[in-house]
């Protein structure tokens, strides 16, 4: 063997092992170990597909509602559920600017779809942001005329400046403070000294979270009408479904639109909504809001989204659904609920 080809030998060797090396290094960094409120931790992987604007871009200096930086973890166990989707990246405009956000879909095409479904998740990055995904992926394959979309908030951005929001666009930094005499109801029987702790924080939201629930509603609406196109006329309606914090963004956007007058406003083509303890802090007549089938999932032990609140929407006709205890989870069991409610509603194209 010749000088050229030990050295040939000993550099394929070293890249060899550097290769191992770093994908050894990748490894460690994919895959993160989570603990669930009230379960057992659990195993979940960076997202790829964001891993390398995470990297790029600069720490935010809005913590929003949660000191935690951007996590952008896909659970392993949603990994078949997944697999089935297509992403679509959605584009559209609100406040004179152009941004750009993932959609996941299952099912139909759009020109064969009957029942077109638009889901939003909570606020967490991790096994939150995929609840909507399963309950997809089983929807279409009972009927194929469903066109199901799970939006994924995380990767909302500019497009005209990517990254330059980035971080200040996660569901975390939109946020509004709530009304003190409210919040004595929600958490009656709190020390005097937590609660006065907790009001502080509450008012101090405003310098955390540059984006209001409102905000949130118009880039919600800007990503059903303009991104997929729905809720255009009586010919695309759209069946909603909210949970937890995007219950509040969902919530305010419904309440909004029914302030509006037209024969083929907004909210004539919501058709139905599925909703799961909703984060919206707000006492109202919810009659003539609610005006379309409402399916719901809440826990009478919810700690989170007091269960007081559903009042309003059962006197409104909505139908508590799922487990009565649990705290504020997510519930898989609720989709068998949900299987029924979609396939009893009417074909609506």
């Amino acid at each position: 063997m010749t000088n050229d080809d030990t050295n040939n030998t000993n550099n394929a060797s070293r890249l060899q092992k550097t290769h191992e090396h770093i994908s050894e290094l990748n490894k460690l960094n994919s895959e993160v170990i989570k603990s669930a409120s009230g379960g057992s931790p659990f195993v979940v992987s960076r997202d790829p597909h964001l891993r390398l604007r995470r990297t790029l871009t600069l720490p935010s200096p809005y913590k929003g509602f949660s000191d935690d930086e951007a996590q952008f973890l896909i659970s392993t166990t949603d990994s078949l559920s997944l697999a089935a989707a297509e992403r679509i990246s959605l584009s559209f405009s609100c406040f004179g600017e152009d941004f750009v956000c993932d959609g996941y879909f299952w099912g139909a095409c759009e020109e064969k779809a009957t029942k077109r479904i638009f889901a939003v998740h909570g606020s967490g990055a991790c096994i939150s942001r995929t609840r909507w995904h399963p309950l997809g992926d089983r929807l279409t394959k009972e009927d194929d005329g469903i066109r199901f979309c799970a939006i994924d908030w995380h990767s909302l951005d500019r497009t005209d400046k990517p990254q330059d929001e980035f971080l200040t666009m996660l569901p975390k930094h939109f946020m509004d403070s709530m009304d003190h005499e409210l919040l004595d109801k929600i958490f009656s029987g709190v020390p005097n000294a937590q609660m006065a702790m907790m009001k502080e924080w509450i008012d101090k939201m405003a310098e955390k979270c540059p984006r209001s629930h409102e905000q949130g509603s118009i880039i919600l609406r800007a990503m059903i009408e303009q991104g997929c196109g729905w809720g255009t006329s009586p010919e695309k309606p759209f069946i909603l479904c909210i949970k937890s914090w995007s219950g509040t963004i969902g919530m305010t956007m419904i309440v909004d639109a029914k302030k509006e007058r037209g024969d083929n406003d907004f909210h004539r083509n919501i058709s139905a909504a599925v909703i799961m303890h909703p984060a919206y802090c707000k006492v109202m007549d919810m009659k003539e809001v609610l005006d379309f089938p409402v399916v719901m999932c809440w826990a009478k032990d919810d700690n989170k989204a007091p269960y007081f609140l559903s009042a309003q929407y059962i006197d409104a006709g909505a139908v508590i659904a799922g487990p009565e205890t649990g705290g504020h989870a997510n519930f898989p069991e609720f989709d068998n609920d949900v299987s029924k409610f979609i396939h009893n509603l009417p074909i609506s194209s």
